[in-house]
């Protein structure tokens, strides 16, 4: 089926929005056996990013749990009965920087062992605010489970984006994003980078990665 009003077109031919490229992985995701398969992949997947060598290793034999826009410091804190504008005032209060009030990873992977942060980019590329945010996450992650009382995960983050660009001048010019990105002072937790167009190969919605993967810059 196609809509008149869009050009004989589906949404699904003309969206450039990453969240729903990530809903579609997340609804595919969201069985058991695919969540294997792609935790498999994850571990073996090869870094298309010069210089870059990825190091995911995650257990596929844990039980795994996919979430999709996921406010991880706000939603933990108030199935803990806490308020993150509470929490945060007390913080504030006691010389401490507040936890990131609004901050959503557009898919995340959860063992019991492990919490694995996919920052998902299609039409558009990374910018510098948030490779500040990268270094600052997995600090943050640890002080929100010392707010409740529970050891911390271990935590991973991976960039999915379109193998274009990665192989871009804005993602490999010397003063370019992924120049921080791949140094020797790069955020601990960045474990990997994967591109849309490796996951053709592994999960079924092909024509949808394949889209999400070639609109890089239109």
């Amino acid at each position: 089926m196609t809509i008149q009003y869009l050009g004989n077109e589906k949404w699904e031919s003309i969206s450039r929005e990453e969240r729903y490229f990530c809903s579609e992985l997340f609804h595919e995701l969201n069985e058991t056996e695919k969540i294997t398969k792609f935790i498999r992949f994850l571990n073996g997947v090869t870094s298309l990013v010069p210089g870059f060598v990825n190091e995911i290793h995650l257990n596929e034999s844990l039980c795994w749990e996919v979430g999709y826009e996921v406010c991880l410091y706000r939603d933990v804190l108030y199935q803990n009965n806490r308020r993150i504008k509470e929490v945060n005032k007390e913080r504030i209060q006691n010389g401490k920087d507040a936890l990131p009030q609004k901050r959503t990873f557009d898919l995340c992977l959860f063992s019991d062992k492990d919490i694995v942060i996919v920052e998902a980019k299609s039409q558009q590329g990374l910018g510098s605010q948030q490779c500040y945010e990268f270094e600052k996450e997995e600090d943050y992650i640890q002080e929100l489970f010392s707010e409740i009382n529970r050891d911390c995960p271990k935590v991973h983050l991976i960039i999915l984006a379109s193998a274009k660009y990665f192989a871009s001048p804005s993602f490999l010019m010397e003063k370019g994003v992924g120049k921080v990105l791949i140094s020797p002072k790069r955020p601990a937790i960045l474990k990997g980078f994967i591109a849309w167009s490796q996951l053709i190969d592994v999960l079924n919605c092909k024509n949808t990665y394949l889209r999400a993967d070639e609109i890089y810059k239109q």
